[in-house]
């Protein structure tokens, strides 16, 4: 074959563009009511202790040793106990309980640092 027979050199090749669908890129995540109800009470649960760790409300530290309560229990016997949830969702027990348990700045006035792991049991 002589040099240019069937061969084409890269500036003669000419890439059309194909179009790319969104539906490529975006693989639907479809949820059962269910699990999108553990994960609104896993979130619930995770954002009370965030914002009301060290308040010394009566109601809020009601709701946040609620919310511990529940976060630190290792019961498994009803569907939405915090094991079952993390499991149901893919999400690792023991890694956010050491999240909750790390040191935190603290909030408002105070200046030393705390720890978020008030575990009622």
């Amino acid at each position: 074959m002589a040099v240019g027979e069937g061969m084409h050199t890269a500036s003669e090749i000419r890439l059309s563009p194909q179009p790319v669908l969104p539906t490529q890129f975006d693989v639907p995540r479809t949820i059962s009511p269910e699990v999108g109800l553990m994960l609104a009470v896993l979130e619930d649960a995770l954002e009370i202790h965030r914002k009301y760790g060290g308040l010394a409300d009566r109601h809020k530290r009601r709701l946040l040793a609620d919310a511990e309560r529940w976060l630190f229990s290792d019961d498994t016997r009803w569907p939405f106990s915090f094991v079952n949830v993390c499991h149901t969702l893919g999400f690792d027990v023991g890694w956010i309980r050491s999240q909750l348990c790390r040191a935190v700045p603290a909030t408002s006035a105070r200046t030393t640092v705390r720890h978020r792991c008030h575990v009622v049991r």
